[in-house]
């Protein structure tokens, strides 16, 4: 069976949903986020989110689509 790589954002959010569950707070997520992915870590403002997302009732870890432009 062949290994599919889950892309480092997804990662890092199921490891939010995880702690935010368990009772962690966001500041604390992201410390523990920073020893393990150290520059590749999610912004401290993506992960007070997807915490926030999370702690009211969100399931989903992967982005909403959505049909707007990129802005610059």
């Amino acid at each position: 069976m062949s290994e599919q790589q889950v892309p480092a954002s997804v990662a890092q959010r199921v490891i939010i949903k995880f702690l935010t569950k368990e009772g962690v707070k966001p500041c604390e997520i992201l410390t523990r986020l920073k020893v393990q992915y150290g520059d590749d870590t999610l912004s401290k403002t993506q992960v007070f989110d997807w915490a926030k997302k999370f702690k009211s009732g969100r399931e989903s870890v992967e982005n909403v689509s959505h049909n707007r432009r990129p802005t610059i």
